[in-house]
């Protein structure tokens, strides 16, 4: 069930090394603690080298991407992607037009009751991480599916903090308290849409 959770973390790992393509872009620049990470939609040459289960609808693309030395790797949600009525394993080793989106997520690293963490694997707490004080909301029950649910912290002053995350029977209990989370921000990639070139567009 963490399975999305892992594979979204290392994502958002790559991401700093990973600058979106600029052919085709509508975006925004976040904020300076994610400084180096691009926010919005971008269209792509690409090549798909693989396609693997990531939990139930979703899937992580690795693609090669001219001018990037690594291959990127992204989610594609099979309800959500446009593959053009192309099963989706018919892409690897082929040629494409990737469109796909980076959006700003926190990354949630503990979230504590008073001093007991309702986490399951907690570590030493990083300089980057930001912190917020609030009440628990969308943790009404344990998730039940392979995909995390939303939750939120909203402090005192109104702001919502929000986080996909795998709820859990101790999380849940929290639901409409007051805890504390330690976060980043961060973004994810996820495949928008994918067309074949064909060999005259080559």
């Amino acid at each position: 069930m963490r399975g999305l959770a892992i594979v979204s973390m290392l994502l958002v790992a790559a991401l700093g090394a990973c600058r979106p393509a600029p052919a085709e872009q509508k975006a925004e620049e976040v904020a300076p603690a994610s400084a180096a990470i691009t926010l919005g939609d971008f269209t792509t040459a690409a090549k798909i080298t693989a396609v693997t289960d990531a939990g139930y609808r979703m899937y992580v693309v690795a693609a090669q991407i001219p001018g990037q030395p690594t291959l990127v790797e992204m989610l594609l949600n099979a309800e959500h992607a446009d593959l053009d009525g192309i099963d989706r394993q018919e892409f690897v080793g082929q040629d494409v037009m990737l469109t796909y989106a980076v959006v700003a997520e926190n990354d949630l690293y503990d979230l504590r009751d008073g001093d007991l963490s309702l986490v399951q694997e907690t570590q030493a707490r990083a300089p980057h991480w930001k912190e917020v004080t609030g009440v628990l909301s969308g943790a009404e029950s344990s998730t039940g599916g392979d995909l995390p649910d939303l939750i939120a912290v909203t402090d005192t002053s109104g702001v919502k903090v929000e986080f996909s995350y795998f709820v859990t029977p101790q999380i849940a209990a929290a639901n409409g308290k007051p805890v504390t989370a330690w976060y980043a921000p961060g973004a994810g990639q996820y495949v928008k849409s994918l067309r074949l070139v064909t060999t005259a567009e080559k």
